[in-house]
């Protein structure tokens, strides 16, 4: 799914039209191989020289499978809307399916719920995927357990997640001086974020539902999500 993904952004950055063209092939092949209908099977495995599907279904693999655009469109949307609705962060084995772990599964979880537009359990989740880390180590955690590093660097992305969550912070473009952000945001609650660029910052200041952006250095664009 990765190297499918991979395929088509280097063909559309830099214009070859066979590695998108690969890449399509690559997405109908893994849909053939490895989608029942229901769930995606992790992998499979040459036996005898034949390929050969095995049974593991985990919960990481239906976001990889999400986030990496293997399934797209109306014939996928109930598949999607499974994922979001009955599966999530801390829930434990679910009809059947091994449960994701901090790095990377809850993390692509929450990615893909900001993707498309789910403010309210991006936020809700990460308190249930971080915070109980937060209060007994101050860090947070590869795993989740403190079974491995509990002071974990990529984890810091939850910040990022949090951020576009609760300000609609899109993201910006030095070269333009331009930041962009939703026309909507999520949190409604007293809130301030200063978000440093190379060549300065900007604030966001949430008060009573009223949501104040100020930058000396960038203009604001405002972009509208239906």
């Amino acid at each position: 799914m990765l190297y499918s993904y991979a395929l088509k952004t280097a063909g559309e950055l830099y214009g070859v039209s066979k590695y998108i063209e690969k890449a399509q092939n690559i997405k109908r092949e893994i849909i053939k191989q490895a989608y029942n209908g229901e769930f995606f099977y992790d992998h499979a495995k040459r036996e005898n020289g034949r390929l050969v599907v095995k049974s593991q279904i985990t919960e990481t693999c239906q976001y990889y499978a999400i986030f990496f655009e293997i399934v797209q469109g109306q014939e996928f949307n109930g598949f999607i809307q499974k994922m979001f609705n009955e599966f999530g962060v801390n829930k434990g084995v679910r009809q059947g399916v091994s449960p994701s772990n901090a790095f990377i599964g809850n993390f692509l979880r929450l990615e893909c719920l900001s993707r498309y537009g789910f403010k309210n359990k991006v936020y809700n989740e990460s308190l249930n995927a971080f915070l109980y880390m937060a209060k007994r180590t101050g860090t947070l955690w590869e795993n989740v357990t403190p079974s491995a590093s509990c002071n974990h660097g990529f984890a810091s992305y939850a910040a990022n997640l949090l951020i576009r969550a609760c300000t609609g912070y899109l993201g910006f473009n030095v070269e333009k001086g331009v930041v962009q952000f939703e026309n909507d945001f999520y949190f409604k609650d007293n809130l301030f974020v200063k978000i440093p660029f190379n060549n300065g910052s900007i604030t966001v200041e949430i008060t009573k539902g009223e949501r104040k952006i100020t930058s000396k250095e960038y203009k604001v664009e405002y972009k509208i999500i239906l």
